[in-house]
């Protein structure tokens, strides 16, 4: 879901019109700006070389939530990257129903929680770095999914949690170093679960998706030749993603006690 670089001076002019300070209606605005340089002109790494950029790691945001009912909401993000020249997206548009206090369930463009900072991975003030590790989240593009999740809050004790549990697909073109692929992700399916006990947090979850590529053998792209390569040596389908199932398990640990954090 991609809208025109109008897009977001449009909300944020929106955001100042009279109507849309009702108290039914929440606006929350963020920007990072970071600039990055490499002290190397040999090789380039996440987007930046030996001149200074501002453009990969810069971004603005705009969150807009719409209270309907008593228990029914509705959330808009919508985000600017500049590694994707400032075009703006809706990374999140959800309608939120909560049955009960502990109990939510969304439905529409959600973000794939694969790990623990995906759900605020723009928000630079969530977390202690200039940015996330690359390593990590470098799959950015992949970042959301149209679909339904269930959270349930609880507690035991002194120990807080919650359970998620989602499923949905996805299907876009993504840019992988300089070339353009179709990708889909169908059967997107997974299950959240985190606690807190008292400084100490937990996150374990469980994800899985069938996959599919353009990827064209006889193309001139860089997985295209690998893949040639590949029928050349009789494995060809053995390469190419076809509606394969990809599983993938993730656990974290935190300490934060307000002053010291460990993550």
């Amino acid at each position: 879901m991609v809208f025109r670089k109008s897009a977001l001076a449009a909300a944020v002019l929106f955001s100042c019109s009279p109507a849309a300070f009702s108290s039914d209606l929440q606006i929350n605005g963020f920007m990072n700006i970071t600039a990055g340089v490499l002290s190397t002109d040999e090789i380039s790494l996440d987007g930046y070389d030996d001149e200074v950029s501002f453009d990969n790691g810069t971004l603005v945001g705009l969150q807009m939530t719409q209270q309907v009912n008593d228990s029914t909401s509705a959330t808009l993000q919508l985000i600017s990257r500049g590694s994707q020249d400032y075009e703006t997206e809706a990374s999140w548009a959800y309608i939120t129903y909560s049955p009960s206090a502990d109990t939510d369930i969304r439905v529409g463009r959600l973000r794939t929680p694969m790990f623990y900072y995906s759900d605020f991975l723009e928000v630079g003030y969530a977390y202690n770095w200039v940015r996330p590790p690359s390593l990590v989240y470098r799959m950015d593009m992949l970042s959301s999914i149209s679909g339904v999740d269930i959270t349930q809050r609880f507690s035991a004790g002194s120990v807080d949690g919650s359970v998620q549990l989602y499923t949905g697909r996805f299907a876009d073109d993504i840019d992988l170093y300089g070339d353009t692929y179709n990708i889909e992700m169908r059967r997107v399916a997974g299950l959240v679960v985190s606690m807190n006990y008292g400084n100490f947090g937990a996150r374990v979850s469980y994800h899985q998706a069938a996959i599919s590529m353009d990827i064209d053998p006889a193309g001139s792209r860089p997985l295209d030749q690998l893949a040639g390569l590949a029928t050349l040596n009789g494995v060809g389908e053995d390469f190419v993603p076809d509606e394969d199932k990809s599983k993938f398990y993730q656990a974290s640990l935190t300490y934060d006690n307000g002053s010291v954090v460990v993550k």
